[in-house]
């Protein structure tokens, strides 16, 4: 089984992605001879604690293009009781593109919100396909996927 490794920073485990269009979103953008935005390289905050992977929605509606797919209620620890509705898309998402074994996961319905100093989080929704591996002592995770 392929794996990936990841470095455990003060700051967190940053894990590079590679986002773009859904496959069905790039083959009706090609019938149509129209032009397909570039893929958006970015760099998420891994996040057991995050039920889904949440992307910047300027990258998302901005950059890509995405058309909202649906809408969801999030609650988080800030916002205990309130819950905030935000907007879901459609993706094609690829963990370390540089890697020997990149892994790519299509399609993905990630969430868009307004996160003004990140690109983004990586959830379980990702988290639950793979064997996750902490190993403090030598401060990296891994994560063995099929």
């Amino acid at each position: 089984m392929p794996l990936i490794e990841f470095p455990v920073l003060r700051t967190g485990v940053h894990v590079e992605v590679e986002i773009w269009l859904s496959a069905p979103k790039r083959e009706a953008l090609f019938r149509k001879g129209q032009q397909l935005p570039p893929p958006q390289r970015l760099l998420l905050v891994l996040d057991t604690g995050a039920d889904t992977t949440m992307i910047n929605d300027r990258v998302l509606t901005g950059s890509l293009g995405l058309d909202v797919r649906s809408q969801t209620r999030m609650e988080t620890a800030s916002n205990v009781g309130v819950a905030e509705i935000c907007d879901t898309y459609d993706v094609e998402l690829t963990l370390a593109p540089n890697a020997v074994n990149p892994w790519k996961i299509q399609p993905l319905e990630v969430l868009g919100k307004h996160l003004p100093n990140m690109d983004g989080m990586l959830g379980r929704d990702v988290l639950n396909r793979a064997v996750f591996e902490y190993d403090g002592p030598r401060r990296t995770v891994r994560l063995t996927y099929l």
